[in-house]
């Protein structure tokens, strides 16, 4: 399973996707993760970063997290890769 991380507004949807980008699951939550990163980017998360910031503060604390980061807003549709 890819890490992904996703913070929408009210309700908010967190998707898991498999290595090919396929959907696996769906849990609402304010915000989540999933990845060797996932506790630090929940703590970045709750004090207010965003889900690119947030995996940018666990790429810098956690060895096994890494570059690149690729996005997409669910709600614009919006993608980049950071």
């Amino acid at each position: 399973m890819r890490a992904l991380v996703v913070r929408l507004g009210r309700p908010p949807v967190v998707g898991f996707y498999d290595e090919d980008f396929m959907l696996v699951g769906v849990n609402q939550a304010a915000y989540y993760a999933i990845g060797s990163g996932e506790g630090l980017a929940f703590g970045a998360m709750a004090h207010g970063a965003g889900a690119v910031d947030a995996v940018k503060a666990a790429i810098c604390h956690d060895a096994e997290s890494g570059y690149p980061i690729s996005w997409i807003n669910l709600i614009t549709g919006e993608e980049g890769t950071a």
